[in-house]
């Protein structure tokens, strides 16, 4: 019955689609105000993407939050009632070095070039960018906060980069990075940046709680998560279900899905090829 009652919810959904990419993206509109974003491999119909928003207590739209998957590069189709979120326009800063040089680059500066000027400040120990024209091409949000450092070196990261600051990095890149990526046939979780050997890791099903636990032996890292596909169906869970491995720093952490799961996945693939599907070049989307 639980099973049902959230398939029976996709399909009462307001749906809308889009072809981008080789990616199928569909959001949904709960009647509640929720919406949820999928994103699929078109050939193979592999769940790439999912992700939720809901309003405020006062109406606004919050942030997306990521389920399944990893962030989308700004600017990069995010699918709702707007296509893109963020302009590609917005200045971006990243550093590549050369075998002789720092070097940095700021793109999608549209200004001449003799606006431009860039010095040493020797009290703050900082290079100067400015511009005659006064432009600020620093993006902050809507409540003024700035952006955080990802990366130092390098392209920047697809989420939360390109900010020009006066700190350099705020967080490590060692820390433990946690993410979903499911396969056909399970749910699979990946904890990136974990040095510790295979034999320290446990992993086991919290029945009270119904989350997984994740633990060592050292003491050094501790998480617990919950299948958020079983809680919608209300499925039990099984211990036997879980299985973990470790390589190159990343504990991955697998649950096959129940009969149940797969059955309901394929009868909402079927569902979703009865919704019109546009393609990135054919402008705003109709929606069922």
């Amino acid at each position: 019955m639980a099973v049902t009652g959230w398939l029976e919810s996709l399909r009462a959904a307001e749906k809308t689609a889009l072809l981008q990419d080789g990616r199928r993206k569909v959001h949904y509109l709960f009647p509640d105000g929720k919406e949820m974003a999928e994103e699929y491999d078109e050939k193979t119909s592999e769940l790439l993407v999912r992700k939720w928003r809901v309003k405020s207590a006062l109406g606004a739209l919050g942030q997306w939050q990521i389920e399944v998957g990893e962030p989308a590069p700004h600017g990069a189709g995010n699918l709702g009632p707007e296509l893109i979120k963020e302009s590609n326009a917005n200045p971006i800063f990243m550093r590549k070095d050369t075998k002789t040089c720092f070097q940095w680059r700021i793109r999608n500066l549209p200004y001449p070039k003799d606006v431009y000027s860039v010095c040493v400040d020797q009290t703050e120990r900082r290079v100067v960018v400015r511009t005659t024209n006064k432009k600020k091409w620093r993006v902050k949000s809507a409540l003024g906060a700035l952006g955080q450092w990802q990366i130092e070196v390098g392209e920047p990261a697809p989420h939360g980069a390109g900010n020009l600051g006066p700190e350099l990095i705020k967080e490590s890149n060692a820390n433990p990075i946690f993410m979903r990526k499911d396969t056909k046939t399970c749910f699979q979780w990946r904890i990136r940046n974990l040095p510790y050997p295979k034999d320290v890791y446990s992993v086991c099903v919290d029945q009270t709680e119904r989350r997984v636990v994740v633990r060592t032996t050292n003491k050094k890292y501790y998480k617990k998560f919950s299948i958020t596909d079983l809680d919608r169906y209300q499925l039990p869970l099984d211990d036997s279900l879980l299985s973990f491995a470790y390589a190159n720093c990343t504990l991955i952490i697998s649950y096959q899905k129940p009969k149940e799961v797969l059955v309901a996945e394929s009868e909402l693939q079927k569902e979703l090829k009865k919704v019109k599907m546009a393609h990135s070049s054919d402008g705003d989307c109709k929606t069922q």
